[in-house]
């Protein structure tokens, strides 16, 4: 009984872990006149890893990748009578849910319509908002102690609001109000 317990207890922390640290994908696949392509195969590759991940748009013409690792991505979307669609250099980070809505063109599947050079992905289906600090980052901040709660301060939107530094605020949010989530602290190491 108490082996079942521990591996149902062990399970669900490695399920739970699956899902934290990653990015999801979301759009809608129309045509130039707006009506939604319901069954287009949507792909959706880690250019960095190799990783491939597929989805077909569902009768509203919707698509959703979730668990997507941060990295660089590629967006193919395919339809019968359609022209391919393809953008490259989508940058997703920890956390972040852009919305890729995509206008497709008449043509055949061999055509293909290459998107390059995108403007920054707006965030449109959460209010969430995270930074990201790169590892090499983490190593060259004036920091003595690389403890957490002394680095998120340099973030963009953190605040220290009473004189002895106990009150942070996040983005305009009260203390306790965010949620915090750091998915991977590298320990750093000073060169001597």
């Amino acid at each position: 009984m108490k082996l079942a317990a521990l591996t149902c207890a062990l399970l669900s922390v490695r399920l739970f872990a699956q899902s934290t640290g990653t990015a999801t994908m979301t759009g809608a696949v129309t045509d130039s006149t707006g009506a939604v392509i319901p069954h287009a195969k949507v792909t959706v590759t880690n250019k960095d890893a190799g990783y491939v991940f597929n989805s077909l748009t569902t009768t509203e013409g919707t698509w959703y990748i979730p668990n997507l690792n941060p990295g660089n991505y590629q967006l193919r979307i395919e339809a019968n009578g359609f022209k391919t669609y393809v953008q490259d250099g989508i940058s997703l980070r920890t956390a972040e849910q852009p919305r890729l809505d995509v206008k497709l063109d008449v043509g055949n599947v061999s055509e293909s319509v290459l998107v390059t050079g995108a403007p920054p992905l707006l965030e449109t289906e959460t209010s969430t908002s995270g930074q990201v600090l790169e590892g090499q980052t983490l190593v060259k901040m004036p920091v003595l102690q690389k403890a957490f709660y002394r680095i998120y301060l340099y973030m963009p939107g953190m605040n220290v609001i009473s004189a002895g530094g106990s009150e942070q605020h996040a983005v305009g949010q009260r203390q306790r109000a965010p949620r915090s989530r750091c998915s991977e602290i590298p320990t750093a190491s000073t060169p001597s």
